[in-house]
């Protein structure tokens, strides 16, 4: 298998198996049961991708996570105890804050033999801080884990054949882990529901945004076409300024020509007074009478 089966599954939601589910043994050595070979737990099986949103949203770190499932697979750690273990992490989260080294917490309970409900108990008290390990120590946990795997794998192997055998016989699985399942999926559809009501005001004030943006872009349209007006107005003032100007130099000039032309009649009627007084000087002069013509 080329992709990790727990973190498969824990990218999928929902996820819909088509392989049997099987519950997690209380240790590797001891012989499988028939009515553990009866039990199908493929709701507490889909519960793992439920329980791997929620501490997404609670805050586990997507390494952190990935760490803590690849060694649950690496190990033979049933998904349903992985999921219950998420949901327990996520509910301390809430509880206490975020917490660090969540992976490598799971990868050294799990070397250390803690198995089922005793790990997601066990969640409530650890310690973000824990011990440096040496190279030996972190080669040493891997060795063991990988003996676990394969311990898992054999008594897997045996309580497929087991369930294979016994539903050949006429025997029904009993569906397991139904409150559970129910519980899970109930804090999903409020997570959801949540997300759902929030996209829901955000979208509503996108939507106000885009009208008030386009109430702002016609005032703005208002505005460039009232500056557009306002613009014209000053050009033509600016031109009535000009041409009243004009007008008023055309009349300072007719009044300068008016004067000069007053002037004119003014000197003219001045020679007019002078020559009719010379016309009277010259008939009084002696010789000269009124009608006839001075000496020749």
């Amino acid at each position: 298998m080329k992709r990790p089966l727990l973190k498969a599954m824990m990218l999928a939601l929902p996820l819909a198996l088509a392989v049997p589910a099987f519950a997690a043994p209380p240790t590797e050595d001891v012989e499988p049961t028939e009515a553990e070979a009866l039990e199908d737990d493929i709701l507490m099986v889909i519960n793992l991708p439920i329980a791997a949103d929620e501490a997404r949203t609670a805050g586990i770190d997507e390494a952190e996570l990935s760490e803590a499932l690849e060694v649950a697979e690496a190990a033979g750690i049933s998904a349903a105890d992985m999921a219950d273990v998420l949901d327990e992490e996520s509910e301390q989260i809430k509880a206490k804050g975020k917490r660090k080294a969540f992976g490598m917490w799971v990868k050294l309970q799990i070397a250390d033999g803690v198995r089922g409900k005793e790990l997601a108990a066990k969640i409530k008290d650890r310690k973000d801080d824990l011990d440096a390990m040496s190279d030996e120590d972190k080669a040493a946990f891997e060795a063991k884990i990988a003996e676990i795997g394969q311990l898992q794998r054999e008594r897997r192997k045996q309580l497929n054949d087991m369930r294979k055998h016994l539903r050949d016989e006429g025997k029904q699985a009993n569906l397991a882990g139904k409150d559970r399942y129910d519980k899970m999926m109930a804090k999903a559809n409020d997570r959801h529901a949540a997300a759902k009501a929030e996209w829901k005001q955000l979208e509503k004030a996108a939507k106000a945004g885009d009208k008030r943006d386009a109430a702002a872009d016609k005032r703005d349209a208002a505005a460039d076409k009232r500056d557009a007006a306002d613009k014209r107005d000053a050009a033509e003032d600016k031109r009535d300024a000009a041409e009243d100007k004009r007008d008023a130099a055309e009349d300072r000039r007719d009044a300068a020509g008016d004067k000069r032309d007053a002037a004119g009649d003014k000197r003219d009627a001045a020679a007019d007074k002078r020559d009719a007084a010379g016309d009277k000087r010259d008939e009084k002069q002696p010789g000269n009478k009124p009608g006839k013509k001075g000496p020749q």
